[in-house]
């Protein structure tokens, strides 16, 4: 919808976007799997925290506890903060269990601070739509958090 729009329409200013690549997750010096460590995570937040931004969208999967030296991290991610939403990856079958959600957001809070990261792949391999709403398969990483 973004490419839809004039030309001549200049960019939100209050929006930013920060991609991490595969590079910047290679060159982390405390690597953890294929995400951001806590070290990098944690220097993301504190950069973002000044500008006291309304939302703050986490489409990295992090599903490993953080360890005791980051507690300001794990603070972050477990004070109530609305504006922080992450994702997790529901699996699309029962057989596929998927990526729960960051350990340290509140169970109490888990609904309204967690989104799915799932595509629903139609039968010619194309990516057309994303999901509003799913229904979770039973042995769902979310569902068995929530259950």
């Amino acid at each position: 919808m973004l490419r839809w729009r004039p030309q001549t329409e200049p960019p939100d200013p209050r929006l930013l976007v920060i991609t991490v690549t595969q590079a910047d997750v290679q060159a982390q010096t405390e690597r953890q799997g294929s995400s951001l460590s806590n070290k990098s995570l944690a220097q993301l937040l504190d950069k973002l925290e000044p500008y006291q931004p309304a939302v703050i969208g986490l489409d990295i999967y992090r599903d490993f506890a953080i360890e005791p030296q980051y507690r300001r991290l794990a603070e972050q991610l477990s004070q109530n903060q609305p504006h922080l939403i992450a994702v997790c990856y529901a699996g699309a079958t029962d057989a596929e269990p998927g990526i729960p959600p960051p350990p340290n957001i509140p169970m109490a809070q888990l609904q309204q601070r967690v989104g799915l990261s799932d595509f629903p792949v139609d039968l010619d391999g194309s990516i057309r739509r994303h999901l509003l709403g799913q229904a979770l398969p039973e042995k769902s990483a979310f569902c068995m958090i929530l259950t």
